[in-house]
Order: C-alpha cells, then sequence, then structure tokens
C-alpha cells in the first residue's frame, strides 16, 4: 500500500532513528498514545485522519477513551510468576492469549 510503510522498516536503533528522521522506533513503544504518534508520522494525512477520527462529533470516540483511561492495572509484586498462563476462552476457543483485533475500514 502506497499510504504506509510497513512498521518492520521502522529503525530500531538510536541512530538509525535519528537518520531516519521518526521520533520513536516501534520496539520502543510503551503505550498507546507513541504507537499513534508512529501511525501519524507514517501515515499519509487523510489516512490518519480516517482511523483516528471518529464519526459526527466524535462523541463516542472521546466516551470510549474516558471510560478505559478509568481502568487500572494492578500489578502484583511479590507472586511467583514461575508458571505464568494467559491463555483463556474467546468465542469458545482456547487461545493463548486474549488480544484480539476488530475489524476496520
Amino acid at each position: 500500500m502506497p499510504w504506509i510503510r510497513p512498521f518492520s522498516d521502522v529503525p530500531t536503533g538510536r541512530r538509525r532513528r535519528q537518520a531516519s528522521g521518526y521520533s520513536v522506533a516501534v520496539s520502543q513503544i510503551t503505550n498507546l498514545r507513541q504507537f499513534e504518534a508512529v501511525a501519524r508520522e507514517r501515515m499519509s494525512s487523510a489516512t490518519y485522519g480516517y482511523y483516528a477520527g471518529g464519526s459526527w462529533d466524535e462523541q463516542t470516540q472521546r466516551d470510549n477513551e474516558a471510560a478505559f483511561a478509568r481502568r487500572r492495572l494492578l500489578p502484583r509484586v511479590l507472586v511467583d510468576v514461575a508458571a505464568v498462563d494467559l491463555s483463556t476462552t474467546m468465542l469458545g476457543r482456547r487461545v493463548a492469549i486474549p488480544i484480539g483485533f476488530a475489524p476496520v475500514a
């Protein structure tokens, strides 16, 4: 697709990152805001606007972001992590890790 380069092309080293002009390497992303910034840099403004925006007045988008911001992950410290199992069941099928992707566009 001519409007976006694959994320595998994002430089990973500091020197390569500076030479490429990208602010953050994909391997260094630690949150969704950073991922959004990389997407903004790599996509055309029309494409980024389509994926980053919402419909009409974007109220539902703001509500969803606010609801997500209210959630907190509480790390459990001093817990034995020798045998961690992230598997679960999604739509009746066992999955190794509970991450799903929704269709877009």
